[in-house]
């Protein structure tokens, strides 16, 4: 599915943790326009800025994918010579039914990923709860918990960072 000016989008960092050997790189193609449509020739490549030998970790810029809709992708391991994908019975596949930012964290070669909701403040001016200053709460809707703080009046979505396994 192509990406227009009507079709929601969600901010994705991807994150894999692979172990690497100089001159080699790692990469994820997956089954969206964005991600490669599965070309190599078309893949995003990840950096390794926080590299160490301890914490093999290589991460993609923010994509702007599309919300809502599966989306299946794979990692891959590039060097001159040859193309390693990730030897999964399936491939990764998430729907991204979320309005904030995510980072999706996976090791290579396993099919399990950790989803974590990067949320930043938000000001609510009128909640459906009467809270008095200085208050905290926690809400707990169907889809996440939140918690709001209300200082002179004014309500603040404390910023957090939720994660799923």
């Amino acid at each position: 599915m192509d990406i227009d000016d009507f079709t929601p989008v969600v901010e994705v960092t991807f994150k894999v943790m692979c172990e690497t050997s100089h001159g080699t790189s790692v990469w994820i193609s997956g089954d969206t326009p964005r991600l490669g449509n599965w070309n190599i020739n078309n893949a995003i490549r990840l950096q390794a800025n926080n590299y160490a030998y301890e914490y093999p970790i290589w991460e993609s810029e923010s994509l702007s994918l599309p919300r809502a809709i599966p989306i299946e992708y794979k990692f891959f391991k590039r060097d001159k010579e040859k193309i390693e994908w990730e030897q999964l019975k399936d491939n990764h596949t998430i729907t991204l039914d979320y309005e904030d930012q995510i980072e999706i964290t996976s090791s290579f070669g396993s099919i399990q990923q950790q989803i974590e909701i990067i949320t930043e403040e938000v000001n609510y001016e009128d909640p459906p709860v009467h809270v008095a200053d200085n208050d905290t709460v926690l809400f707990v809707t169907y889809l996440l918990p939140f918690v709001l703080h209300k200082e002179e009046g004014k309500f603040s979505f404390i910023k957090s960072r939720v994660s799923f396994y």
